[in-house]
């Protein structure tokens, strides 16, 4: 199962129950915008939150679909995808429904001369503005009001006006040491979820991705024996008959360390060959 930061699952969570018990409590804005640097599980953590709550169901739209050869076209996958997650509560078929935006700075944020600005960022922005004032309208049609959850690496980028008290509701997820090293325990296997701790702290500035990478690096080498002692084809139909190489039982905590010192090693080396 999933471990969520309790800070950032509490931010979710509170900003969930405060846009469908606006009535009651007063006005909330309707979006929450989560940024921070790449790689510690933003999107990953916002999903894995409703995942854990019944009957809460999200709806993607995702950074890319943000720009399109066909002007109006993004704003419109916009508007389309918050109706529709107003439609499953009308309809029963959730309890509550979210909308989730994932690098949402990539697709409407100001990069200088390094994007041009286009049509469709400009038709996005508005319609988020104008679902953060009119968000039990969409389209002339009454809908339910369905919070938003924006994730994206700078919100500095975005247009002032949208992102001003009211409307929107910024938290910066800078996990710290415990946090990392919780997240990392939940997704490792329980063989070696306990060295966690001790396998960030020797590389305390990376992201949470990249100890997912490690990971996956690590059972990389476990099964390349099998699949060179026996070949491909063969390993390829055992999968597909349920058997696998065993490999959970030799991970341990020194493959995990040897692995993760030579992907670091890795990425400093590319660093250095793009400078």
């Amino acid at each position: 199962m999933a471990v969520i930061s309790e800070r950032l699952a509490r931010a979710v969570r509170v900003h969930i129950y405060r846009n469908y018990a606006v009535g009651g409590l007063g006005p909330t804005p309707l979006i929450l915008g989560i940024d921070g640097p790449p790689g510690e599980g933003k999107t990953y953590s916002v999903q894995a939150v409703a995942e854990q709550e019944a009957g809460i169901r999200t709806f993607h739209v995702s950074g890319g679909q943000l720009e399109s050869p066909h002007a109006g076209r993004p704003a419109e996958l916009l508007r389309d995808t918050y109706r529709e997650a107003g439609d499953a509560v009308l309809q029963g078929l959730a309890v509550a429904a979210v909308v989730v935006v994932d690098d949402v700075d990539t697709g409407i944020g100001d990069w200088g001369d390094l994007v041009q600005y286009t049509v469709n960022r400009q038709t996005v922005v508005g319609e988020l503005m104008h679902l953060c004032d009119f968000p039990e309208v969409v389209a002339g049609r009454p809908s339910p009001r369905v919070p938003i959850i924006v994730t994206g690496n700078d919100f500095s980028r975005l247009y002032g006006p949208l992102i001003r008290s009211g409307r929107f509701r910024r938290m910066t997820w800078r996990p710290n040491f415990e946090e990392k090293r919780d997240i990392v325990a939940g997704f490792y296997p329980s063989s070696v979820a306990g060295a966690a701790g001790d396998l960030v702290a020797l590389f305390p500035e990376r992201p949470v991705a990249f100890f997912a990478d490690v990971l996956s690096a690590a059972l990389d080498e476990l099964v390349w024996p099998a699949i060179q002692e026996r070949g491909l084809a063969a390993v390829l139909d055992a999968a597909r008959a349920g058997s696998h190489p065993v490999v959970h039982g030799r991970l341990t905590f020194r493959l995990l360390a040897e692995v993760a010192a030579d992907l670091a090693n890795q990425r400093v080396e590319s660093h250095l060959e793009v400078r």
